[in-house]
């Protein structure tokens, strides 16, 4: 008899968090014969990963608030603390369902001890058991689906990197110093081609404003007017999506009067890692420099 198992995932930034719920769904299904349902909070998101549909596998919208009715199965799998729902915590209570908490990949020494690690909750008799995905026997090892490595060396051969091209994905926070980078990759003698996710807003304007000071700077045209373009529409995006200075996107139920967090159809206002004020507030703002004169374009949104 196959298992069955209710994953949770919340999509936060750059789809590390979702895509590894995806491909664990994905191969329980595949090669281990499971019942999976996905939950995901963005399914607008979500479709950017999405792949061909795989019978046994149903990816349904996390919706709030969550049905009281739901129905376990064998396994219920929180992706990253992402918090599964009361309901769902309720209806757990006395099926002797396994609840794991699924954590982030490190190859830090500490993740040995904590691998396997039970949490009692603190009011109802479940208990729920830490996973700790890592390089070690002591870990709980690393999402590495059948035919994996064949199939990378296909798309490698099939899609060859130019010899003079260095390709680069860029993953970082806000405080990362993105435009002093720019300008060093600019000398290298390689190509480059920079994959850049989606971000906070504060992060791309100093990017941009980096690549025009240095187009300036250097006497390339060409590069100064890409900067002064994405520099321009990164401020009428912001003011437009993140802020809604003309109040036509936030609907009334909307209480705060900014966005942290844009991706896909969807808005938020805290960080994947605090709901804490100030640092919601600093993603949007910082680092505060040359090119943040925007911020003041609208007195009346500053009142508000």
């Amino acid at each position: 008899m196959s298992l069955s198992a209710h994953i949770f995932c919340r999509v936060i930034d750059n789809y590390g968090d979702i895509g590894v719920a995806y491909r664990l769904a994905r191969q329980l299904v595949s090669e281990h014969n499971w019942r999976v349902i996905l939950w995901v909070d963005n399914l607008v998101a979500f479709k950017r990963l999405a792949g061909l549909p795989l019978a046994g596998l149903t990816i349904q919208n996390w919706p709030d608030p969550f049905p009281a009715d739901f129905e376990v199965g064998d396994v219920v799998i929180e992706a990253f603390a992402c918090r599964v729902p009361d309901s769902v915590l309720q209806a757990m209570v006395g099926t002797g369902i396994i609840w794991l908490n699924l954590e982030y990949l490190s190859a830090e020494k500490w993740v040995e001890g904590s691998h396997g690690l039970s949490s009692p909750h603190p009011t109802l008799p479940l208990t729920q058991h830490f996973f700790f995905p890592g390089f070690t026997a002591r870990t709980g090892g690393l999402l590495r689906e059948a035919g994996l490595l064949l199939q990378r060396a296909k798309s490698v051969r099939s899609n060859p990197k130019p010899a003079d091209e260095l390709w680069i994905s860029l993953f970082c926070y806000p405080t990362a110093p993105v435009a002093a980078w720019l300008p060093v990759l600019e000398k290298d003698s390689h190509k480059t081609r920079l994959m850049v996710p989606e971000g906070v807003a504060s992060e791309a304007l100093n990017a941009w404003a980096g690549l025009i000071l240095w187009g300036e700077v250097t006497g390339n045209r060409a590069m100064r007017d890409l900067g002064v373009y994405l520099y321009t529409t990164e401020i009428e995006s912001i003011n437009h999506y993140w802020f809604d200075i003309h109040g036509q996107v936030l609907p009334p139920e909307y209480k705060n009067v900014d966005v942290s967090m844009i991706f896909g159809g969807k808005f938020a206002h805290n960080t994947w890692w605090t709901d804490e004020p100030r640092q919601i507030t600093g993603i949007n703002l910082l680092p505060i420099a040359g090119f943040s004169t925007y911020l003041g374009r609208s007195p009346d949104y500053i009142k508000r």
